[in-house]
């Protein structure tokens, strides 16, 4: 999901989704539920590009005005930031009951005046009761966040939690807003440049936004003054929203709802649950307490709702990708990782076949035929997978650990409380080969505490962690030594180093494929943006030196 809930690297997304995005539409997780499940007739103000249309398909309303209607008619009106229209004007169109959602641009020299106590003023005096404020972060084109301004210690919670402080600019702004506001959201709330509020027509009664007014929630979510810190991540309608409610006097969020975009995307909510249930069955109390308990899902309108426990701690993309913070820091959080994943897996280990013909049909020939069939093969491609299934061979008779994979174990799902971790998002967990979590999370975490940004920098840094890792510094001493130690903890032989290497970004490439198609994404060459089959051409390059210590490892 995912805050870190929301952070997926950029190679994992695609930019186009199929159809209309539904993004523009994340405003409706901070009204309340319609009584009939969707609205009778939303007047939407400001859309573009056939938003209103989509809305209908997806069931949120049966009617859509892109006009204020003459009479009072409207059971919701959204006002974006391009409307221009008078407050006095939508709330007229308003049934008693109705909601209203409104979009204040403070960049624009008109609204510069537009606090959020003149705006709550505005709304009395039209015969509205406000019912939320919220800044809208970055903006409304490319919102990331709704963060309520009127729960004193959300901006403290973001800060903390989930802001990275990667650039010289990004540290002073945060040095700035703690001097500034002392991290209140109500201080704050005169300086956000974009941000939003939701009203009622008429005097004020218990409603909570969206799913937190359900009522067969957890007990302890059904309070109507709850406010939800809504992440809304992503690039395309593939990621879900998480809603973290929030209690008014509250320091942190009460639980963690994850919500999908689309109906069909309900059944990964749905398997989250069952992966949460069935991984904690697996573990001890100690490893337990870094894995959200799963407390059920709701239905919502067309969406399934997956509920479960929140995981507290910083985002180790925050941790470790801070500007200024000591590598031995960094190191120190890589370090932990490494720990807590190497006891995961040996608490969360399924099997410890021998490895043979079975283990290399389904973990080798598999994926390579996938690859093949998916993208061709170069000829030093060719020449890598030759080289794998001889290798493969050679480990015949040997163990190998078959695990829970948490399958995207990247910095943005890791979150650290002293020296405790705690590990989120597990839409995408299975069964799998150890060592290939690790692999992906040193991977990322390298470009973060590297500061490799762009396509350019990161297939350097690829090449320098695993094909020159002479070349990488100190992260790549620690990467290398963190893999040790993880292998030697669940005695690994090290020559399934490499071919597990390979095997993990086969296997990412083909993913990205299917997710791109699943979008509606495919394009006619394959591999065209697909970052991962670049790491396959680095690792095809070198095949010699990635295979050439392949000796027996000390039992």
């Amino acid at each position: 999901m995912s805050p870190a809930y929301h952070n997926v690297p950029m190679a994992d997304r695609p930019s186009i989704s199929r159809g209309t995005r539904l993004r523009r539409a994340d405003w409706r997780f901070l009204l309340p539920s319609p009584a009939e499940g969707s609205f009778r007739h939303l007047v939407l103000l400001g859309a573009r590009g056939g938003l209103a249309e989509r809305i209908v398909e997806v069931g949120l309303a049966r009617r859509v005005s892109s006009e204020i209607p003459e009479e009072r008619s409207a059971d919701a009106v959204v006002v974006l930031r391009d409307a221009r229209v008078a407050l006095r004007d939508a709330a007229d169109s308003l049934v008693r009951g109705g909601s209203l959602y409104w979009e204040i641009d403070r960049w624009v020299p008109s609204a510069l005046a537009s606090t959020p106590d003149r705006i709550r003023c505005s709304l009395r005096a039209a015969g509205l009761t406000p019912t939320g404020s919220y800044w809208v972060k970055p903006n409304f084109a490319h919102c990331e966040m709704y963060l309520p301004l009127d729960v004193q210690a959300a901006l403290g919670w973001y800060m903390e939690t989930l802001y990275t402080a990667a650039t010289p600019l990004r540290w002073i702004l945060e040095v700035g807003l703690r001097a500034v506001t002392g991290l209140k959201s109500r201080r704050f709330a005169t300086l956000a440049p974009c941000h939003a509020v939701t009203a009622i027509a008429g005097p004020a009664r218990d409603v909570a936004p969206s799913v937190l007014g359900h009522p067969v929630l957890p007990t302890e979510l059904r309070r109507p003054d709850l406010r939800p810190v809504v992440l809304t991540g992503g690039e395309d309608d593939f990621n879900r929203v998480v809603v973290l409610p929030f209690a008014p006097g509250g320091t942190r969020p009460l639980a963690v709802v994850k919500l999908p975009r689309l109906p069909d995307r309900n059944i990964h909510t749905e398997r989250e649950q069952a992966v949460l249930a069935e991984v904690r069955s697996c573990l001890d109390e100690s490893m337990r307490r870094g894995i959200p308990r799963p407390l059920g899902t709701v239905r919502w309108g067309q969406l399934t709702a997956g509920v479960e426990s929140y995981a507290p701690g910083r985002l180790l993309s925050s941790s470790s990708g801070r500007w200024r913070a000591p590598m031995g820091r960094k190191i120190d959080d890589l370090r932990l990782v490494t720990t807590w994943l190497a006891e995961f897996h040996r608490q969360a280990q399924v099997s410890r076949p021998l490895w043979g013909a079975p283990e290399r049909s389904r973990w080798v020939e598999t994926p390579l035929a996938a690859y093949t069939h998916a993208f061709g093969a170069t000829a030093d491609e060719e020449r890598l997978f030759s080289e794998v299934r001889t290798r493969a061979g050679l480990l015949i008779g040997t163990p190998l650990p078959i695990v829970w994979q948490h399958h995207g174990f990247g910095e943005w799902n890791v979150c650290r409380a002293g020296n405790d971790i705690a590990v989120i998002d597990w839409e995408s967990g299975d069964i799998g080969p150890a060592v290939t979590d690790l692999l992906y999370f040193v991977t990322h975490w390298s470009y973060t505490v590297r500061q490799l940004r762009g396509d350019a920098a990161q297939l350097r840094g690829f090449r320098e962690l695993f094909v020159e890792p002479d070349r990488g510094g100190a992260s790549s001493r620690a990467v290398h030594a963190a893999i040790a130690q993880y292998m030697a903890r669940l005695d690994i032989d090290r020559r399934f180093l490499p071919l597990l290497l390979v095997l993990t970004w086969i296997e990412r490439t083909v993913y990205q494929l299917d997710r791109r198609q699943a979008l509606g994404n495919a394009q006619a060459d394959a591999r065209s943006g697909n970052r991962y089959v670049r790491y396959i051409g680095i690792l095809a390059e070198d095949a010699g030196r990635l295979f050439a210590d392949m000796a027996p490892s000390p039992r």
